[in-house]
């Protein structure tokens, strides 16, 4: 049959076209199948911390904590931060703070000293280097992604070095939002060879992706076509 040649030459030319990304695609896949997403995500570096009881402590009321603000307020929520109660604020425009929930003295933006004591509270490995470093964010790092104010803080070793653990704390609220290792390092640059988003790697809707995966889906299409091909019943 004068199609069968031509099912040929397609299937062979494009198999050798996106041969290399489908091996990328089996083997990123079950990389990311294979690795728990808890260590990934760095769950066994979080220790628990023990609770105080608020309702022993002679916290300010919601209006009292936020009698001060130059800005509107639209949500409170009593928390415990570093064993001592404190008030989250939510404010308008869509940024956030936090208050000592005894002094209401402000506690934010938090300084380096204050973050640095936030994520060493909640590490469950080895103490960190007292080295912190505020994010820039006209240069925010690729493996935090966030656009609000943070520090990054470090657990031996460069900040930003692949061998390194970070913890990002936000400079608003206190809490640990972010925290980086090297599996999740190692997982990130898969999950970009994955989604063909190499940059980003956010974009599952890449134009690469979409063309890759259509010129695949054509090879598989000519293969199995080559493959009736062979069988007897095949129009001549």
């Amino acid at each position: 049959m004068a199609l069968r040649p031509a099912f040929y030459k397609i299937h062979i030319w494009l198999s050798w076209i996106v041969g290399l990304q489908i091996i990328l695609w089996v083997a990123s896949g079950l990389f990311m199948a294979f690795t728990p997403i808890e260590r990934v995500r760095g769950e066994h570096l979080v220790k628990k911390v023990e609770a105080i009881d608020l309702r022993q402590q002679a916290v300010l009321s919601p209006t009292e904590a936020i009698v001060k603000q130059t800005r509107p307020v639209e949500r409170v929520t009593l928390k415990t931060w570093l064993g001592r109660p404190a008030y989250e604020l939510r404010y308008a425009d869509g940024r956030a703070g936090m208050v000592d929930a005894i002094s209401g003295k402000s506690l934010t933006p938090l300084t380096a000293f204050a973050a640095a004591n936030a994520a060493r509270a909640v590490y469950a490995g080895r103490e960190p280097s007292e080295e912190v470093t505020k994010i820039d964010p006209k240069a925010i790092p690729l493996e935090f992604r966030r656009d609000e104010p943070a520090w990054a803080v470090r657990f031996h070793g460069p900040v930003y070095s692949s061998g390194s653990d970070v913890f990002y704390v936000s400079a608003e609220t206190g809490e640990v939002i972010a925290k980086r290792t090297t599996l999740w390092r190692v997982y990130d640059f898969m999950w970009g060879l994955h989604i063909m988003d190499w940059g980003g790697r956010e974009n599952f809707n890449s134009p690469w992706l979409i063309a890759f995966s259509l010129v695949s889906l054509i090879s598989v299409i000519a293969g199995a076509v080559l493959l009736f091909a062979r069988r007897r019943w095949w129009p001549r």
